[in-house]
């Protein structure tokens, strides 16, 4: 759509909208971890893992979409080039790290906090994503396939009319966000990684069906993110299932 922002070729739109969604999601951060009264050592302790693990999940995102690419000329003969980035590969990264920062390194304070700055940190991550899907879309990256129908939009790298699945995940993510900041807002925070893995867990499964871009390809019958996704599905239930039952084990011993 306007990959260029100003029409000027070195100013590029995606980038920008992914640094103005980087910048959201760590204002969010330090605002809502206020309103929790989180002690301010907890808070620059995890700025500073969420900062390092934005870099290493950008670092994921880069070497997962590669990874992908190398498989795919596996199977079709065609020259390897290193092209692209995948988000999922990136929340994979940038999730691990975080855990395995804040349980190696943070102390006991640091760890108590640890839910409370993972459910504020899902609804920061909505907010980045939404921005970076705004950029998808300005860059006509992530698009879906082909359609005659009212809803398809042609965009500056394909050559007809294409459903607009970055959009629509734009929609998504936006009304995702909404919902995760009223939760913080009204205290009721507590099941967020929840509402966020689950959701957009089933939402990307089903979008993946209409993506018409290539980004390669990883095992059979589902696309790489697809598989990511269902995984991500059965942790954040596992997670979820184990905290209602403490939570009830707790509450029939009172």
């Amino acid at each position: 759509m306007y990959p260029y922002l100003f029409g000027i070729e070195w100013l590029h739109t995606y980038d920008i909208l992914v640094f103005l969604g980087l910048l959201a999601a760590l204002l969010l951060v330090r605002i809502y971890s206020k309103k929790l009264n989180l002690p301010f050592e907890v808070f620059r302790f995890y700025l500073i893992l969420c900062v390092i693990s934005i870099g290493i999940g950008f670092a994921f995102a880069f070497g997962f979409q590669q990874l992908y690419n190398y498989i795919e000329t596996l199977s079709t003969g065609e020259a390897f080039y290193v092209h692209g980035i995948t988000f999922m590969g990136g929340l994979i990264g940038g999730v691990a790290i975080f855990i395995i920062g804040a349980r190696a390194f943070g102390n006991a304070e640091v760890k108590h906090y640890f839910f409370p700055i993972v459910n504020i940190a899902v609804a920061a991550v909505a907010v980045a994503h939404f921005f970076g899907r705004l950029g998808c879309t300005a860059a006509g990256c992530c698009y879906g396939l082909p359609t005659d129908s009212w809803i398809g939009i042609q965009f500056v790298t394909t050559s007809t009319r294409v459903i607009p699945t970055q959009i629509i995940e734009a929609l998504f993510l936006l009304i995702l966000s909404i919902v995760l900041l009223a939760l913080l807002n009204k205290n009721k925070w507590q099941y967020n990684y929840f509402i966020y893995g689950g959701s957009y867990a089933i939402f990307r499964f089903i979008i993946e069906f209409y993506r018409g871009d290539d980004r390669g390809s990883f095992l059979p019958f589902f696309s790489p993110s697809q598989w990511q996704v269902l995984f991500m599905f059965v942790i954040v239930t596992t997670i979820f299932v184990f905290h209602l039952l403490k939570y009830n084990k707790q509450k029939s011993l009172q």
